[in-house]
C-alpha cells in the first residue's frame, strides 16, 4: 500500500512500473518526464509533515506551514557500471532549476567498490559539483568503517575534499568515529542509531530486528558483545582501573559503582524472552542492560565528538597509537588493525595539506 500510494504521489514513470519491472535510467530519458518526477518527489517531501499537522486546535504545533530544513533530489544507486550516474545528475540538476525556496542536497549513494577507482570518484565528485545543489550527503553501501583498507580511506578523504572545495556541506550518511576524524578534511556531519546504524546497505535487509546492545569500549571506538567487551577487558580488576584506563562517564560512574568485578556484569544481564518454535529458550538482554550499554554509547560518542572539536586532530591519532600499544594481543583480538589504518591514513593525507 505504501509503495502504491508513493507511486500515486510521484507519478510517471513509478506509476507504470510499479510491480511490472525495475526502473531504468532510459524511463527518465524524457526530460518532460523527469521534471515532472522531480517536481512530484520534492513537493511532497516539502508538503508531507504539514500534510499530517491538525488545521486547528492543541495538536497543531505552529501557525506556519512545517516544512523541512531542505529537500533531498531524487536519486539511484551508482554501482560500478556507473548507468545511473548521468540521470542523477540530470535529476539534481532539474531539483535545483525547480527553486522551490528550500536548500537542495543531492545524495552521492555509491557502491563500496568505486572507493577504489580514483578515476570514477573524480568523475562523481566533478559531476555532483556541478549541479549548483546547495550541500551533499555520501552514502557509500555497507561501508564499515573497521573494514577499510588505507586506500579506501585516502580514497574516501579525496571524495570529501572535492565535494567541498567550494564550502558546502558534506553530511556522511551513515558513520563512526572515522567519520568525526574526517571533519578535518571537511566533513561536516554524520549519523547513526544509538549504538548501531553506522553502515547500512542500499540492498535492504528484512526482518531480524535491532542489533543486541554492545558495550562501546572509548578507546577502541568500537562496540562489543558483552562476552567480548568482557574477555577484552580481562585486566582491569577494579573500578579505579576502569575509570583510569576506560570509562569514567555518568553511566559508568551509575553501573559500576566502586565494585567493577561485581556491576560490570550489568552491562551484559540477559533473561528468558520466550521459546523459539522447538521450544527452547530465547535468551536476550535485559532492557536495563540494552538502556545502559545504549546511554554510555551516546556519551562516549559525545566525548569523541568534543575532543575532536577542542583538540589538534594530530593529537587525537596519537590516541589511537596509545590505544594500539594498549590492546595489541599476539592472538590478534581484539582485532584493532583499523585503529593502524586510521592512523596512517589519516596522517598521511595531513601531510598532503601541510
Amino acid at each position: 500500500r505504501t509503495f502504491k500510494e508513493l507511486a500515486v504521489r510521484y507519478g510517471e514513470p513509478f506509476v507504470t512500473h510499479l510491480g511490472v519491472e525495475a526502473l531504468k535510467p532510459a524511463d527518465f530519458s524524457n526530460l518532460v518526464i523527469a521534471q515532472a518526477a522531480v517536481k512530484n518527489i520534492l513537493e511532497f517531501q516539502r508538503d508531507r509533515l504539514e500534510e499530517e499537522q491538525p488545521q486547528r486546535g492543541p495538536l497543531r504545533i505552529s501557525t506556519s506551514p512545517i516544512r523541512p530544513a531542505a529537500l533531498i533530489a531524487p536519486y539511484f544507486y551508482i554501482d560500478e557500471s556507473m548507468d545511473w550516474y548521468d540521470t542523477d545528475i540530470t535529476l539534481a540538476k532539474e531539483a535545483v532549476n525547480l527553486n522551490l525556496g528550500l536548500p537542495i542536497y543531492a545524495v552521492i549513494a555509491i557502491d563500496r567498490t568505486i572507493l577504489q577507482d580514483v578515476s570514477k570518484l573524480t568523475s562523481i565528485a566533478d559531476g555532483y559539483c556541478k549541479t549548483k545543489v546547495d550541500g551533499f550527503f555520501i552514502w557509500i553501501s555497507d561501508q564499515i568503517e573497521y573494514d577499510l583498507g588505507s586506500q579506501d580511506v585516502c580514497n574516501y578523504i579525496k571524495l570529501i575534499k572535492a565535494l567541498c572545495a567550494d564550502g558546502r556541506p558534506v553530511y556522511n550518511f551513515y558513520g563512526g568515529f572515522l567519520s568525526a576524524i574526517l571533519s578535518a578534511f571537511g566533513l561536516t556531519g554524520f549519523s547513526h542509531g544509538a549504538g548501531y546504524g553506522e553502515h547500512r546497505n542500499v540492498i535492504p535487509v528484512l526482518g531480524g530486528g535491532l542489533p543486541p546492545a554492545k558495550f562501546y569500549i572509548p578507546s577502541l571506538h568500537k562496540g562489543f558483545v558483552f562476552a567480548e567487551a568482557h574477555t577484552i577487558l580481562s585486566k582491569v580488576s577494579s573500578a579505579s582501573d576502569f575509570y583510569k584506563y576506560v570509562c569514567n562517564c555518568p553511566v559508568c560512574q551509575a553501573t559500576i559503582d566502586d565494585d567493577f568485578l561485581a556491576n560490570f556484569e550489568k552491562y551484559g544481564e540477559t533473561e528468558v524472552k520466550g521459546v523459539d518454535r522447538r521450544g527452547q529458550p530465547v535468551i536476550g538482554q535485559t532492557t536495563d542492560s540494552i538502556k545502559a550499554c545504549r546511554a554510555h554509547y551516546l556519551v562516549a560518542r559525545f566525548n569523541e565528538l568534543v575532543n575532536i572539536r577542542e583538540n589538534d586532530i594530530r593529537s587525537v591519532l596519537l590516541e589511537l597509537d596509545t590505544a594500539l600499544k594498549q590492546y595489541h594481543s599476539p592472538s590478534g583480538f581484539p582485532p584493532i588493525s583499523y585503529l593502524h589504518v586510521w592512523e596512517n591514513s589519516v596522517s598521511d593525507e595531513l601531510d598532503k595539506l601541510s
